[in-house]
């Protein structure tokens, strides 16, 4: 009996050690993205849930790059699907049907292009009309 008392007072007290040190963790973690989002731009609001804004118009498949344009807004590739967050909404980039999208980048005069996995580079002018291969 005294041996197995032993046993659960170590178990007892390895379990609440793990606890202090999660519950330590996880306060700097909360700290950590209170301390991030003070830093977002003006008319960013910090996600802390999951938003209504993104449910329809969320990305059908895995999100693979976030850039911040330089207007501040956030251009979001996803294989299947672009999109752009102004701060308030999430809206999709139209394109053609079949073109995965692996990365979106903004160069210096503010054209959008996007990297697709098969197809080349398209500068996106609202119809991905240039399509530029590699």
């Amino acid at each position: 009996m005294k041996k197995h008392l032993h046993f659960y007072m170590v178990v007892i007290l390895c379990v609440s050690f793990v606890c202090c040190i999660e519950k330590k963790r996880n306060h700097r973690i909360k700290n950590s993205i209170s301390q991030k989002a003070s830093e977002l731009p003006d008319g960013f609001t910090p996600i802390k849930e999951v938003d209504t804004v993104f449910t329809p118009n969320a990305p059908y498949r895995i999100s693979r790059k976030i850039r911040r344009l330089r207007d501040g807004h956030l251009l979001i590739t996803a294989l299947s699907d672009v999109m752009h967050y102004d701060g308030k909404s999430l809206s999709k980039i139209s394109k053609p049907e079949g073109l995965e999208s692996f990365d979106a980048l903004e160069d210096s005069k503010g054209n959008i292009w996007i990297a697709s996995t098969h197809y080349g580079v398209f500068r996106y002018d609202g119809n991905f009309n240039l399509n530029y291969s590699y």
